[in-house]
């Protein structure tokens, strides 16, 4: 399967969570938000919603 996302990549859900992968299992996704708050997200929560990563493509080609 595809990985939408990496650790160390920044995204941004349809809820308005954002902030950077720091860890990633089988079982969840855990972000580091602005905040410095950690925000877990089982994986299974995490595959309904919507999902931007704007760390990819990088820099080169993003559009401004």
């Amino acid at each position: 399967l595809g990985r939408p996302y990496v650790i160390g990549d920044w995204i941004v859900l349809s809820d308005g969570t954002e902030g950077r992968v720091v860890e990633s299992t089988w079982r969840s996704t855990h972000v580091l938000t602005a905040a410095n708050n950690v925000v877990m997200l089982p994986n299974s929560v995490l595959a309904k919603l919507g999902l931007t990563n704007i760390s990819r493509p990088d820099e080169a080609h993003l559009i401004t």
